[in-house]
């Protein structure tokens, strides 16, 4: 009763009471809502404003399913009961409904360990007896879940959204150094488009910002840390040993694998000519600081090295203060 759920909907000033002699002050009942754009299916409703339904809701409603595991998964959350989210399904309709019932608070609070070693970061097979691994759902519904967990303000998911968002960044849109360049173009308002979890991240006034400013900074530091190895190699004459074949990319967003590389041969202090070791453990802790920062994914996959972050570098620090919301306001 001291919910905000309940001072919003069901006590709000727009109620009227029942009469003295009732049992209840006021009359609800449960309202299928089967055409509901808001992904809700069931909703409470003053007994009032509720309209007899013209059509059979037990057939035109016929998944359910969905909407009675949030409600679960919400109710577990309340009592700190375990629960767990397997896909990008199940959080956006946890997300949804925990939102319409005031209970993202809640499910913000308990959200981590429901996270924890879900399907939905790990590598997905494929069907018909394939043993074939598919990307990560994560990483197919990236910017959806960046807007969730804003939504949640769950600081752990958006952390670790917005790194994979800044390390592949050059990676999934033909348009991305365009909009670095530039920052937002026009391009974001066409139609085919919009309506795009990336072009909600990037329409959106604090999320965009916040990506493209992060990406600018992990440039920054790949181009800090490759000046530092071009000197100390020029400075020491040091080549790579002759099983060693070290490439650099024309671009800094493709260096990952020759960093991965080099530190590979300044740990073996292999080379035709060695590194002397205080200029070789500089480097290697300036190398390392290219590390991943990610809690809930265990695809193995490792920057610069193998599988679906070769290429990318995942090491984003994004600080409390940056946290795209109040965090002092308990109740949202």
């Amino acid at each position: 009763m001291h919910s905000k759920y309940f001072r919003q909907f069901m006590d709000s000033p727009d109620k009227s009471g029942a009469p003295a002699s009732a049992a209840f002050q006021y009359e609800y009942v449960t309202v299928l809502d089967h055409l509901s754009g808001e992904g809700r299916g069931w909703s409470l409703q003053s007994s009032e404003k509720t309209t007899p339904s013209t059509t059979n809701d037990s057939m035109a409603y016929l998944h359910p399913e969905g909407d009675i595991m949030a409600i679960d998964q919400i109710l577990r959350a309340m009592y700190r009961l375990e629960y767990k989210i397997e896909t990008y399904d199940q959080l956006d309709r946890l997300t949804t409904t925990a939102e319409y019932y005031c209970a993202l608070p809640v499910v913000s609070a308990t959200l981590t360990d429901a996270l924890l070693h879900s399907p939905m970061f790990g590598p997905s097979r494929s069907g018909h007896g394939l043993e074939e691994e598919r990307e990560p759902e994560f990483l197919i519904m990236l910017f959806e879940i960046l807007l969730l967990a804003k939504k949640l303000r769950h600081a752990t998911l958006f952390r670790e959204a917005l790194t994979l968002v800044v390390g592949s960044w050059s990676k999934v849109h033909t348009y991305d150094r365009y909009d670095v360049s530039i920052g937002l173009g026009d391009h974001y308002q066409d139609d085919d488009f919009s309506s795009s979890g990336r072009a909600m991240v990037m329409l959106d006034k604090q999320l965009g910002p916040l990506v493209l400013s992060h990406y600018r900074k992990l440039g920054d530091h790949v181009l800090k840390i490759h000046h530092q190895v071009l000197y100390k190699i020029f400075q020491h004459g040091w080549k790579a040993s002759n099983n060693g074949i070290i490439e650099i990319s024309a671009y800094w967003q493709d260096s990952a694998v020759f960093y991965y590389d080099l530190d590979s041969e300044l740990e073996t202090a292999s080379g035709v000519i060695p590194m002397p070791f205080p200029d070789r453990q500089y480097l290697q802790v300036e190398i390392k600081s290219l590390k991943s920062n990610l809690v809930f994914d265990y695809t193995h996959s490792l920057p610069g090295k193998s599988g679906w972050y070769r290429e990318m570098y995942l090491n984003t620090l994004l600080y409390d203060e940056e946290l795209p919301w109040d965090r002092t306001e308990t109740d949202w």
